[in-house]
């Protein structure tokens, strides 16, 4: 299981997003976007179970682990 980094920051206007910083080295990116954290979390799990079509057994072999960026967690 490849477990990947999946930042979530919130923006100025107060929506947050979610994504995977370019250091994966997966054949795709994914990001999420929301009215709150858990919101954006989902969209983000929504965008990559789209990519299991295409990348099956990649997708499979992914876990993600969510965490705030320093600045959006205050």
């Amino acid at each position: 299981m490849k477990r990947v980094r999946v930042l979530i920051e919130r923006g100025s206007d107060g929506t947050y997003s979610a994504y995977m910083p370019d250091d994966d080295n997966l054949p795709f990116g994914s990001i999420g976007d929301g009215a709150s954290a858990e919101d954006a979390k989902r969209d983000f799990l929504n965008v990559v179970d789209a990519y299991r079509e295409d990348y099956p057994q990649e997708v499979a072999e992914l876990s993600f682990d969510f965490a705030f960026d320093g600045e959006s967690e205050n």
